[in-house]
């Protein structure tokens, strides 16, 4: 059985009044190549960016205690 990496669970954020993430579910497991998909503005970038830490918000995601 793999090991779940990554679990996000109903994520809303709002960046702005037109960017906004709305109910984000998802799951990483161990050994997995993940890609986002979608429309133009469909929010996919915003979503990494948030993954990746390059947007200034609080809180942070902390995976086994690191930023």
């Amino acid at each position: 059985m793999k090991k779940e990496i990554l679990r996000i669970n109903d994520l809303n954020y709002t960046y702005t009044s037109t960017n906004r993430l709305e109910n984000i579910s998802l799951c990483i497991l161990e050994g997995e190549c993940v890609g986002f998909l979608g429309l133009t503005y469909s929010g996919k970038d915003l979503l990494v960016q948030l993954l990746d830490g390059n947007l200034e918000t609080e809180p942070r995601f902390i995976l086994r205690g690191k930023k």
